[in-house]
């Protein structure tokens, strides 16, 4: 049996520009990110992009209806440093590490 993989997932930039454009509107690269997953089963999302301050898990999911089921959780948001989003992504994987 395959091991999961965790996917730490920030929208802007990655899928839509930062800002979005017309020509670009937001999510515009989410197929390719579907199609992704769609090869690598055992892959499970966590988001951490900002969005995750203003919507909830339930929320984030319905953002993304066709790999919903994948999205597992978000990052908890810490205090600003260098390297906060890598900070973040290491707070969850310790917090929910299988024994």
């Amino acid at each position: 049996m395959a091991s999961e993989i965790i996917l730490f997932l920030d929208f802007d930039g990655v899928l839509h520009p930062d800002p979005p454009t017309t020509e670009l509107p937001l999510f515009c690269r989410a197929g390719l990110l579907q199609q992704f997953l769609l090869k690598h089963l055992t892959v499970k999302v966590v988001v951490s992009s900002t969005w995750r301050s203003t919507r909830t898990l339930q929320q984030l999911q319905g953002l993304f209806p066709d790999w919903s089921q994948r999205i597992i959780g978000v990052t908890s948001e810490v205090a600003e440093t260098n390297y906060a989003l890598q900070f973040e992504c290491e707070v969850w994987m310790r917090e929910n590490a299988n024994p």
